[in-house]
């Protein structure tokens, strides 16, 4: 199902006994655009520009879940003027000065990612774990997303089912 609140509203109007399951993929979407307004406000506030030219340049490698990283093939980063693996690459950016938030904004689009993408046995407590995260963090990206457009107990319940429903079709 479509997440969007108008969309959500018309279905539970018109199907008030459905279960909710969104796709993995509307997830990663909306979770995906805090991701990308800590790299915004980091690149723009990044004193290299060199730096934040390369971050724009290869922006889809931050949404890519971590482990199918390419960590044998090498390219040239002609901003950076420096090979790379797109591994490599990802961990040089985090080591930077000035990328912290993003690193850490990162890092809970990573655990949502592993959350989707790998089994677990207790898909609500490693659900909790990750909104425990985002929490401890303080990371206003995240926090703001989910505060604004998700109550807490539909957002658990609806990414719990979509968890256990890819291991059970």
């Amino acid at each position: 199902m479509d997440l969007s609140n108008p969309f959500r509203c018309i279905m539970q109007r018109l199907f008030p006994n459905a279960s909710i399951i969104a796709d993995r993929f509307h997830y990663v979407k909306l979770f995906g655009e805090c991701l990308k307004r800590s790299r915004l406000d980091t690149c723009s506030s990044l004193k290299d520009e060199k730096i934040a030219k390369s971050i724009k340049k290869n922006l889809h490698l931050f949404d890519k879940y971590r482990k199918d990283l390419d960590d044998q093939t090498e390219w040239y980063d002609r901003h950076l003027k420096k090979h790379f693996t797109c591994r490599t690459y990802v961990e040089y950016i985090f080591e930077q000065d000035g990328t912290d938030g993003f690193y850490q904004s990162y890092m809970i689009y990573q655990n949502l990612l592993k959350l989707i993408h790998e089994k677990h046995n207790d898909y609500k407590k490693e659900l909790n774990n990750w909104l425990n995260h985002i929490f401890e963090t303080n990371n206003t990206y995240f926090i703001s997303f989910y505060k604004l457009d998700l109550v807490v107990h539909t957002f658990n319940k609806t990414v719990i089912k979509t968890c256990f429903i890819r291991f059970t079709v």
